[in-house]
């Protein structure tokens, strides 16, 4: 009767609504259940909802914060050898290291820890800001910022170089999961953030920011074979050239890197001079800032890959807004998208000039300008093939130096009908193709995209198009022409929002 509501157990969890069950209708949810992300109170405990970050480092459950009463468990996290999933990926230890110097715990700053160390030893960095200016002094060291770049930061006090590797290391010298900020190299210096000269490590998972320099204010690169992967360089300054990277007398290779918001001479994004080399994949050069030439890239007596790149709202004083490529260098485009930039002369998409050579395929240079000629592109005195590529909506034209190519090689002029190529940062555009756009399947006939189907001309064309990790979460961003699915592609693994880690095909996408 009446006496005895709520004292059956309905659900069959062992609890009722009298002992706490505050959902007697579903077997899940009970006093002690496992919070997971999906919109009901669990545990029946308010005070542990899903949203909140209980231990405070930084990630929720929605986040995909696998263990959120443990702080150094979370996706951003490195993974340890200690038997626990750390990073959240689901796999126990895999690709797991052994501490072999901690720090603070053991030794106060990194540059200790570090001058005890010997070749092949990780120093684990803890969560917290390190105003130190460090060298890696010649030792083949891993130092490792446990809880991720967001969370393990190195000041460098605008005194330094905040990382200094000149002598000799090689890639078993890497710097993983920290954020590099506030270094200067000096009037006239190299490398405000990370100054690199005759060594050639590996640079994983970093940040480097509000650095500076005459050369290079971000990362330079001298003499060097570097790798970088997952490296966001940011807002920094050089004098010269190089802003965000400069790069000279070497041969390096990067992937998942964003270069946005700095300033330079030349070059504001990247400088690669000197008989330099460098393949760059699936990455993004946005809104960058030159006061002479060559905003995005600039490109001297050196050779340039770029597949799967995003050249957008860059902006030039002078010329070559997306790229400047120029003296006897040599370059090739594939699959890139030139969009949004600016130059006050010539070469608002870019220029190439002098001597060079550029070959462009399943390219697409979309709403560039200049002041002169060129609006897409200028060039002079050099050579420049165009295959399977589109050029559209340039100011005051498409192209200057030569004829146009629409009509031939695969070459249209069309809307490429990105999602969302608007707004003043140029970081943040969407250049996911619309299903109806003309450049699906439009691409060089010898490429193919991840299913097999012809090519799209853009940043989502050819084999590279479902390698995207910018944010380096694990998860690959979709890139499939259209709008994110958000019923198929969460199980497909696919990542909603490639610029964010808390977000993806587990989390937040769902």
């Amino acid at each position: 009767g009446a006496d005895h509501v709520g004292a059956e157990d309905d659900d069959g969890d062992g609890y009722t609504d009298c002992n706490g069950d505050c959902d007697d209708a579903d077997a899940d949810v009970r006093p002690g259940g496992v919070e997971v992300c999906n919109g009901v109170d669990d545990d029946c405990d308010p005070a542990t909802v899903e949203d909140a970050d209980a231990d405070g480092d930084g990630y929720t459950l929605c986040d995909g914060d696998c263990d959120d009463a443990d702080g150094w468990v979370h996706p951003a996290a490195a993974e340890t050898c200690d038997s626990v999933d750390n990073d959240c990926d689901g796999t126990v230890d895999d690709g797991c290291v052994t501490c072999d110097l901690e720090v603070p715990s053991g030794y106060f700053s990194i540059g200790t820890a570090i001058a005890s160390a010997y070749d092949g030893d990780v120093i684990c960095v803890a969560p917290g800001t390190y105003y130190e200016n460090f060298n890696t002094v010649g030792k083949g060291v891993h130092v490792l910022g446990l809880a991720g770049a967001a969370r393990t930061i190195v000041d460098g006090n605008g005194i330094a170089p905040v990382l200094t590797i000149n002598s000799g290391e090689g890639a078993d010298t890497v710097i993983e999961r920290l954020t590099l900020t506030d270094g200067d190299a000096g009037v006239y210096g190299y490398g405000g953030g990370i100054h690199v000269s005759y060594a050639s490590p590996t640079l994983s998972h970093l940040v480097v920011s509000h650095s500076e320099g005459y050369g290079g204010g971000g990362i330079f690169l001298d003499n060097s074979d570097s790798t970088l992967d997952h490296v966001h360089v940011t807002d920094n300054f050089s004098s010269w050239y190089g802003g965000g990277i400069a790069v000279q007398y070497g041969s390096v290779v990067m992937t998942d890197v964003v270069v946005a918001r700095n300033v330079s001479s030349q070059g504001a994004g990247l400088g690669v001079f000197f008989e330099s080399w460098l393949s760059m994949d699936n990455a993004v050069v946005a809104d960058n800032e030159s006061t002479s030439w060559g905003a995005g890239v600039c490109l001297s007596t050196a050779t340039l890959w770029l597949t799967n790149v995003e050249l957008t709202s860059n902006a030039a004083d002078s010329s070559g807004g997306g790229m400047f490529a120029c003296c006897d260098s040599t370059s090739y485009l594939t699959n890139v998208v030139v969009a949004g930039n600016s130059a006050a002369t010539n070469g608002g998409g870019a220029v190439v000039y002098y001597g060079s050579a550029s070959t462009w395929v399943n390219t697409s240079v979309t709403a560039n300008t200049s002041a002169q000629d060129g609006g897409g592109v200028w060039f002079n005195d050099a050579t420049l093939s165009i295959s399977y590529g589109n050029l559209w909506g340039n100011a005051p034209d498409q192209i200057e130096g030569m004829g146009d190519p629409t009509g031939y090689n695969g070459n249209v002029s069309v809307d490429p009908g990105f999602l969302d190529a608007g707004g003043a940062d140029g970081l943040q555009w969407d250049l996911h193709l619309d299903p109806a756009s003309s450049l699906v399947d439009a691409g060089d006939p010898s490429i193919t995209d991840p299913d097999g189907s012809t090519s799209d001309i853009g940043v989502y064309g050819g084999a590279g198009a479902s390698a995207w990790d910018i944010d380096g979460d694990g998860w690959p961003e979709w890139w499939q022409p259209g709008e994110y699915d958000p019923t198929t592609y969460p199980a497909a693994g696919w990542d909603c929002d490639d610029l964010d880690e808390v977000v993806g095909a587990e989390y937040g996408c769902e």
